[in-house]
């Protein structure tokens, strides 16, 4: 139902979020940035820069991110006003724990519905999940018997890791089905796009499988008149397709 979706390069494996939410949301490639590639907002995002953000609130949008976090995390409080947007709301106004669990994607799908309604349907809003955020504890909340059924995590390096982190997918298609229902239910024309910042950094775990995709994955949906396309996307191209649309 996707009208485009596939593997997203991204420029980091196991962390630096940011690398990616840089890219996604400014269109810079990281072969531009030299070694403030590492970092991009320590450098880059400490006054107004360029962005795909505010290309849109210069045609009228109301442009808000939500993070359930410190808004200090990686100077995000200096960051985000300066790539262009005009509302940010952390971990104080929209709830959440310092460490795991985090807030759970399910819960922030409703909150994003709920900061729509409040917006209006000329809105842009940006959401950095932490709910699938490492690390992996053993202890935790139940994971679903359908994930725990997949393999014995004894006989998995980082098994119980694993788990966890799959549970955390069960949830991030969850916060998908929240969305899409949410927004078909508003009928507010509405675009949504999805997308995994890194792959978690569970290297032993990955090798004892034989996998070693270095990609992401994204989607745009919906699909609108065109038929659905798959096709493989770099970050910084991400960001620019979504709002040109």
């Amino acid at each position: 139902r996707a009208a485009l979706s596939g593997r997203l390069e991204v420029p980091g494996w196991g962390a630096n979020t940011m690398r990616t939410e840089f890219a996604v949301l400014t269109g810079i490639p990281e072969t531009e940035l030299g070694y403030d590639r590492f970092n991009p907002y320590y450098a880059l995002a400490r006054a107004p820069i360029a962005s795909q953000v505010w290309r849109l609130r210069e045609a009228g949008y109301r442009t808000i991110c939500l993070h359930p976090f410190s808004a200090r995390f990686f100077r995000r409080d200096l960051a985000m006003p300066a790539l262009g947007f005009d509302t940010f709301l952390d971990a104080k106004a929209l709830g959440g724990s310092a460490r795991p669990p985090y807030r759970a994607d399910p819960d922030l799908a409703r909150q994003v519905l709920r900061v729509l309604d409040e917006a209006g349907s000329r809105s842009f809003i940006f959401v950095i999940t932490m709910g699938n955020h490492g690390p992996w504890l053993d202890k935790g909340p139940p994971i679903d018997p359908a994930v725990t059924r997949l393999f014995d995590a004894r006989a998995v390096p980082q098994g119980k890791a694993v788990q966890r982190y799959l549970d955390g997918l069960r949830r991030s298609d969850e916060m998908l089905a929240v969305l899409m229902s949410g927004l078909e239910q508003r009928r507010c024309d509405a675009l949504l796009g999805f997308y995994g910042d890194h792959l978690p950094s569970l290297p032993h775990a990955f090798e004892h499988f034989g996998f070693a995709e270095p990609h992401s994955d994204y989607v745009i949906w919906p699909a609108g008149a065109a038929p659905p396309c798959r096709r493989d996307l770099r970050a910084h191209d991400l960001g620019r397709i979504i709002v040109d649309h």
